[in-house]
């Protein structure tokens, strides 16, 4: 049986280094999709989407997830101002609370913010190959990356005190497109008088319209943190119903 689980082995790993791209083919994939990286934000139109939080939370007694609460908001983005929330409904009902005082566990960056930090040549990011995947049918080339603290514009707040460390994960560039179907990213350090034990993320991205045109676009992601007390806190959002807006409609929002 040994001997059989080595033969395995060893033809995994051959498989993997036949498929796996020359230095030379793995630094174009990487400049190509830093272009269009870069370039990404710049593309985007003026557009309001429906974000969808779903939120949750298990102590470590009873192992089991519990439901806090849905919250669903208006996000706006225009090039000039980025992005602005509306929060609309609590648990399906209206409400007339911010989405910055509603408290609780949240994130934003997700229209260009993460991929500029990855990809811009002053972070100085450190990419390795790791492996070809699946995305959702399309053939990735997965690299793992790190962005050392002195390079890093990841920014994390936790009961009002924030941090700036590096950041580390993987990237899922589309072997045809060079697009960055999904990226994955967590801080490499969290301040030890914090009460966060871990915080991990990964957000996916799709094809959408917005007036006519198919724009790739953030569809999904979700967001794991764990306090040092043992309760694991889970977010779970969706972004849907883009459409295209006058940047002035931008004023009714929050930051």
């Amino acid at each position: 049986m040994t001997s059989v689980i080595v033969i395995l082995l060893w033809i995994a790993m051959t498989v993997a280094a036949q498929n796996s791209p020359s230095q030379a083919e793995q630094q174009q994939i990487l400049e190509q999709a830093r272009a269009l990286a870069l370039q990404y934000s710049a593309d985007l139109p003026n557009f309001i989407c429906t974000e969808t939080i779903v939120r949750s939370s298990m102590d470590k007694k009873s192992q089991s997830w519990k439901a806090l609460d849905k919250l669903t908001l208006d996000l706006a983005y225009s090039s000039q101002k980025g992005e602005s929330y509306k929060l609309l409904t609590i648990d399906d009902k209206p409400t007339r609370k911010t989405f910055g005082r509603v408290g609780g566990m949240s994130s934003s960056g997700d229209f260009g913010s993460i991929l500029e930090w990855i990809f811009r040549p002053k972070s100085e990011t450190n990419f390795k190959w790791e492996q070809s995947a699946d995305v959702n049918g399309r053939t990735v080339h997965v690299f793992s990356y790190r962005v050392e603290k002195e390079h890093s514009d990841y920014r994390m707040v936790w009961n009002s005190k924030s941090a700036n460390p590096g950041f580390e994960g993987q990237v899922y560039i589309d072997k045809e497109t060079h697009r960055v179907l999904r990226a994955t990213y967590r801080p490499d350090s969290i301040p030890a008088d914090w009460s966060l034990a871990s915080l991990s993320s990964e957000l996916s991205y799709g094809y959408a319209e917005i007036n006519g045109q198919r724009f790739l676009l953030p569809l999904h992601a979700e967001m794991l943190t764990q306090i040092k007390d043992g309760t694991q806190l889970h977010n779970v959002m969706d972004f849907t119903n883009y459409r295209k807006f006058s940047s002035d409609l931008i004023l009714n929002f929050e930051p």
